[in-house]
Parts: C-alpha cells; sequence; structure tokens
C-alpha cells in the first residue's frame, strides 16, 4: 500500500510542478510581450479577475502539490529497509548456503516462514536436527538471527 501512495504522489507531484510551470511561463510571457506598464493599464482589470475567479484552485493546486511532496518525504524517509546478508543452515557437521533461497522469499520487506528442508530446498546432515542462522540488515543495522528447525520465522 505504501508503495502505491509513493508512486500515486509521485504522478501528482509532476503534473502539479507542469502546471505551475505553465501558469507562470504564461504570466512571464505576457509580461515581456507588453512591458509592466501596458500589463497594468490593459490588463489590470483581467488580471484581477483571473485572481478572484480562479484563486481557489491556484491554492488548491499549491497545497496539493506541497501535501503530494511531503508524502513523498515521509514514505522515503519511512521506507524500511530490509536485506538479507548472510544465510545458513545445517548442522556443526554440515552447511548449506541458503541466501539466495531467504532473498527470493522476501515480500514487502517482510520475511515470513517455516524452517523446515523442503521450504528452504536443502536437506543437509540427514537425521538430525538443524539450526537456521540469518545475517541481516534492517534500517542500517546489522542483526543475527538463529532459531531451529521447525522454529516459524517472522522479520519484519
Amino acid at each position: 500500500m505504501a508503495r502505491v501512495i509513493f508512486w500515486v504522489s509521485r504522478v501528482f507531484t509532476v503534473i502539479t510542478l507542469v502546471l505551475g510551470a505553465i501558469v507562470v511561463a504564461n504570466i512571464t510571457k505576457l509580461l515581456e510581450v507588453k512591458g509592466w506598464d501596458k500589463f497594468l493599464l490593459e490588463y489590470w482589470p483581467d488580471f484581477i479577475y483571473f485572481v478572484k475567479l480562479r484563486f481557489f484552485w491556484v491554492v488548491a493546486l499549491f497545497l496539493f502539490g506541497v501535501v503530494a511532496i511531503a508524502s513523498w518525504v515521509v514514505i522515503l524517509w519511512k521506507e524500511k529497509v530490509f536485506e538479507i546478508i548472510k544465510a545458513e543452515y545445517g548442522t556443526t557437521n554440515e552447511i548449506e548456503d541458503v541466501t539466495e533461497k531467504l532473498k527470493s522469499m522476501i515480500k514487502d520487506n517482510k520475511l515470513e516462514f517455516i524452517v523446515l528442508n523442503e521450504i528452504l530446498g536443502v536437506h543437509p546432515d540427514p537425521g538430525t536436527r538443524k539450526s537456521l542462522s540469518i545475517k541481516y540488515k534492517f534500517n542500517g543495522k546489522t542483526i543475527k538471527y538463529e532459531c531451529r528447525e521447525r522454529d516459524r520465522v517472522v522479520i519484519l
């Protein structure tokens, strides 16, 4: 859901900036062509009408852009970064690297599964209870997580 909001806010931010640039370009072009003195004499009543009539929409568009940019910043700031550095599964006699398998199991910055040979796709040292060791980074902090076979792993 956060990613949808992020992309929607990006689109609205771009639309707001483009519309704002068009408005500024049109006013600037009018001032360059006519000059300030002619603008004030010829177009001042129209300009006042424009401001009165469309002031609400200009302010609404500006505020919408500010909200879109603010939400974009908040989502980026709160985005949790979860990365598996190393994952090993097995016993002291035989250890298998399951880093890539666990990386493929991450969904929406969340890792959740039950530690089983079938799920991890390896069966080191049959007949003995195994352990899983996961070394990962979460928001820049390195954490080590250890559990046994048949345990439930939930890393948010």
